[in-house]
């Protein structure tokens, strides 16, 4: 999420008071995209042109081997900042 995105939300919910009051509300990316595209978006914002290579299981760090990956946690729903704020982000990539 680009920080612009939470910088509005925030700037909504001061302009919005009575109706942000005593709500929590995720201010999060609307999209979601994989690890590997991140990594991607990275290497190409840095002009790199690296290769990226698929690491068998078993050459994996011991950290990672619960999960065999490094795949994407969670989703946030920002339904009720869209409600409640008037708040949509932008695609981070």
């Amino acid at each position: 999420m680009h920080v612009d995105d939470a910088a509005k939300a925030v700037e909504r919910a001061l302009d919005r008071p009575a109706a942000a009051a005593g709500h929590a509300v995720n201010i999060a990316e609307a999209r979601s995209y994989p690890v590997n595209a991140w990594i991607r978006a990275v290497l190409a914002a840095a002009g790199h042109e690296a290769d990226l290579v698929r690491v068998p299981d078993d050459a994996l760090p011991s950290d990672l081997r619960v999960t065999r990956g490094v795949e994407q946690q969670f989703l946030a729903s920002v339904a009720k900042a869209r409600t409640l704020l008037d708040w949509q982000a932008g695609d981070p990539l």
